[in-house]
């Protein structure tokens, strides 16, 4: 059963999925202080250059990929269930901004501590992780 993992900024969402994909309870059961530290200075960071600072390796470990404008979105979403993944989506809260969220083969798991996404029909994909399981 997957824990449900708050962000500790508002920009360290990508943190908490893979503190979340990891089984983890807390961010920082994965990452240190000073990684948030950087992540928020970065205003955000990328799902692959955590997971590989993390030791995972790409394309053997997980599967990174961008969802462009005129995807099927309803194909992609299809392809997701019973996979874990680390979804990029349009942000609730800030315009025009992104947010991740985790999604465990069936249910999301957003770790906005502000407006969040509870089903996977309402996502708007810019882009996916899935672990090779």
């Amino acid at each position: 059963m997957t824990k449900l993992i708050k962000q500790h900024t508002g920009s360290d969402c990508v943190l908490a999925c893979i503190a979340m994909a990891f089984g983890r309870s807390d961010v920082l059961d994965v990452f240190t202080q000073e990684d948030i530290d950087r992540v928020v200075a970065k205003n955000g960071t990328h799902v692959d250059t955590e997971l590989e600072k993390q030791g995972l390796v790409a394309d053997v470990d997980f599967i990174d990929r961008s969802v462009y404008s005129g995807t099927d979105q309803d194909t992609v979403k299809a392809l997701l269930w019973g996979r874990r993944a680390i979804l990029s989506v349009m942000s609730l809260n800030i315009n025009n901004g992104q947010h991740a969220i985790y999604w465990d083969g069936e249910q999301i798991y957003d770790p906005s501590t502000l407006r969040t996404f509870e089903h996977l029909s309402t996502v708007l994909l810019k882009g996916y992780t899935i672990f090779k399981d």
